[in-house]
């Protein structure tokens, strides 16, 4: 049990309060005959239940309309069903929209009742629009046992003003409610008001916030208090426009620029709260945005519409993306024949036509044909040090009954730049490869799979070159990467990468049996915002969806100094000035990177690796879209908290003691030796990643952490990290406590 919150203590101090105070009484005035002996009480403690003011389910009940007025009926109480009475109108506001059925092609739409508008000051623009808003100053009666009844002050049977809203109490109606001074919820409630009905209605559920907060974890906008989708499109209606910007707020509109904000002809704005700019123009899915249904999911039940985005396409969704397009233009608006309406768009963009179906335009032909290929290793043998490995594996087609590739008559394989490439690292507890190197400072060892023999049924079978050094101990890994070439176009002509998933295998040593690499990472936490062969395909669609696969490369040794550029002063002295961050070298080990990359936001200096042919990654721009603090978006439960399982662990290198002269290393013997390298130690390098500041820094090191540490000493115990004292499971500070407010 936690540390009491300051509620809890002053519950604790009420509870004793209320039992003292018929003890005290008890000892004043005349004693009074002794009573009869009374039975006796249940067995066990008194256990009182009081309910936690962290929690609230607030639900509506029942809607109806009351001369002309929306009446709310609803029921707070917390999650273990504890009624809340504190509620003011001061709480809450409500929205009430109507959800308009399309005609002549175009989308259904909801339309709120309630509108207001907004002058133009700050930006670009000129003209006085409309935007819907909230009802927030009507009647809210208490009933005191956690139930509530709200009456709006706007009336919806006569809107004529800011804009005309034709009251129409046969179609599907919704009342979102917002709370605030309250943990956020959106409860909403749709009906059709003519007869009260709420099932079978005609409905518009395209998104659900769940598939958002796979990403965004969770959606929080408005201060917080606006966290559901289907609260959202009640007031970002097609006819809500920024007046400061002059750019729509339609929901379907703005989630799409925002998404494809780095890619639109010109940048997306929206003036917020205080005329506050949000400029979209750097913003961009981190998957490919043709993965319509990461938002729109055909096969999800809760989004009975989701299809709409390809069976009903209109001018309003499709240019949000594709910006440079105005197909009411024709030609002149870059589309090969005018648009009168949106019910037009089918004409072409179906099934059969000329131009295909949507769906058929959005397809990711990498995606299709990485489906289509999975590699298998079989076996691996003679695997002892002094020995070279023999590797059997299979590459075969999942959509086709498992059928196999051939590597020599296959065109995927057989066609000019296909690559299969074989990996081999060691030990299992933190990949070093001290002996077995690739050239400093990767430590990993890799050859071509393609000459492997055919031992039967289109089994392959290859031996490494290179004999396992005899030094080694553990276990060791083998990983299959590569991409085989596709014909993108179905023109027979394979001049396409196809991104297939890696594969890794263990394999024992000097162990009795193979001990995998520790798993801290699930590939599929990875997918939510990334895809599925998608932006984890990297290095030339090489090396793709795979953790276990990054993470041979990427061990604690590896540093960028082989990308980097020719150091002007040519001395190791930690300074780069030709580097765009002025470092002589940046560690890609795989926990310190990815921890750099997504919590750029939160680190106070920016985070830049050079990659092949010295090429520039900078991802001080990257804006990830969750909460940084949550550890589970990518983590398996119970991994990233302290002590750390096991041991042998490596540091971090953050100075393998050269630097960039004429194109090489200044000094290759100290490259190619890990033991005086300078490191970060392993707790401290995975903390350090995201809380770079000096504070944070000195007080990892006040606490046994070194940042220039030889291995060997962290070896020798001469670091001992004791963040665990502090950052255990169970203890004051437990990590997964600090980092679990976001739950």
């Amino acid at each position: 049990m936690g540390p009491a919150t300051s509620f809890q203590r002053f519950l604790m101090t009420l509870a004793v309060a209320l039992v003292a105070a018929p003890l005290s009484g008890c000892f004043t005035g005349d004693s009074g005959p002794t009573g009869a002996t009374g039975g006796s009480g249940p067995p066990g403690d008194v256990i009182i239940t009081v309910p936690s003011p962290d929690t609230l389910v607030l639900t509506i009940t029942d809607v109806r309309i009351e001369d002309g007025y929306p009446v709310v009926d609803l029921m707070a109480e917390t999650e273990d069903g504890f009624a809340i009475t504190t509620l003011t109108s001061g709480n809450l506001r409500f929205n009430f929209a109507k959800l308009i059925p399309g005609t002549d092609g175009n989308a259904s739409a909801w339309q709120s009742y309630i509108n207001t508008t907004e002058d133009p000051g700050v930006g670009p623009g000129t003209e006085t629009t409309i935007q819907a808003t909230s009802d927030r100053n009507g009647t809210l009666v208490n009933n005191s046992d956690g139930t509530y009844t709200y009456t709006f002050v706007n009336s919806v049977t006569d809107v004529t003003s800011p804009l005309a809203v034709e009251w129409e109490p046969t179609l599907t109606h919704r009342v979102g409610v917002q709370i605030s001074g309250f943990p956020p919820s959106n409860p909403i409630y749709d009906f059709i008001p003519a007869t009260g009905a709420t099932t079978g209605l005609f409905s518009r559920e395209i998104v659900m916030t769940d598939n958002c907060n796979e990403c965004h974890n969770p959606l929080a906008l408005h201060g917080g208090s606006r966290v559901e989708t289907q609260f959202c499109v009640t007031c970002h209606n097609p006819g809500s426009t920024d007046a400061n910007s002059g750019n729509t707020i339609d929901f379907k509109v703005m989630i799409h620029k925002i998404h494809y904000g780095a890619e639109l002809s010109a940048p997306y704005q929206i003036y917020g709260f205080r005329d506050s700019l949000n400029d979209y123009s750097s913003f961009e899915i981190p998957m490919d945005v043709r993965n319509c249904s990461k938002c729109h999911d055909d096969a999800d039940a809760g989004t009975p519409d989701a299809a709409n985005w390809h069976d009903f396409p209109t001018v309003e969704a499709c240019t949000s993306c594709h910006d440079t397009v105005d197909p009411t233009l024709g030609a002149a608006g870059n589309h090969p024949a005018g648009v009168a309406e949106n019910g037009d768009c089918l004409s072409c963009h179906d099934d059969g036509q000329w131009a295909g179906s949507v769906e058929e335009s959005h397809e990711i032909p990498s995606q299709v044909w990485a489906a289509r290929f999975e590699y298998t290793i079989v076996s691996v043998t003679n695997s002892a040090p002094g020995q070279q490995p023999l590797i059997r594996f299979t590459v075969t087609d999942p959509t086709n009954d498992d059928e196999p590739y051939s590597l020599t008559a296959s065109p995927e394989y057989t066609a000019g730049g296909a690559s299969l490439t074989i990996n081999i690292a060691y030990s299992t507890t933190d990949y070093t490869n001290l002996e077995l190197q690739g050239g400093a400072p990767s430590r990993v060892y890799s050859f071509s799979g393609l000459g492997a023999t055919d031992v039967g049924g289109l089994v392959y079978e290859i031996q490494s070159p290179e004999a396992i050094p005899a030094a080694a101990t553990g276990s060791g890994a083998v990983a299959i990467e590569g991409h085989p070439r596709g014909a993108f176009q179905d023109d027979a002509i394979y001049n396409d990468n196809i991104p297939v998933t890696g594969v890794v295998a263990y394999f024992p040593i000097t162990d009795a049996t193979a001990v995998p690499r520790r798993e801290v990472v699930d590939i599929n936490n990875c997918r939510q915002c990334h895809g599925v062969n998608d932006f984890l395909s990297l290095h030339g669609s090489n090396r793709n969806d795979n953790v276990q696969l990054c993470v041979m490369c990427h061990n604690p040794d590896n540093t960028d100094i082989g990308r980097r550029p020719n150091d002007p002063d040519a001395t190791v002295d930690g300074v780069n000035t030709a580097a765009v961050d002025g470092l002589e070298e940046r560690s890609i080990d795989l926990k310190f990177m990815v921890h750099s990359i997504h919590s750029v936001n939160f680190r106070e200096t920016d985070f830049v690796v050079y990659g092949y042919g010295n090429s520039v990654h900078d991802f001080s721009d990257i804006h990830f879209p969750g909460d940084v603090a949550d550890c589970e978006t990518c983590h398996l439960p119970g991994t990233y908290t302290l002590p750390l399982s096991g041991s042998g662990r490596q540091g971090t290198t953050v100075s393998t003691g050269t630097t960039r002269v004429g194109g090489d290393f200044s000094d290759a013997t100290a490259a190619d030796d890990p033991s005086d390298d300078l490191n970060i130690t392993p707790i401290a390098a995975a903390c350090s990643a995201c809380h770079d500041n000096t504070d944070a820094r000195n007080h990892m090191i006040l606490n046994g952490a070194g940042f220039d540490a030889l291995q060997s000493d962290i070896d020798l115990g001469l670091y001992p990290e004791t963040c665990s004292v502090c950052h255990g499971t169970g203890r004051t500070a437990d990590v997964e406590v600090v980092h679990g407010e976001w739950d």
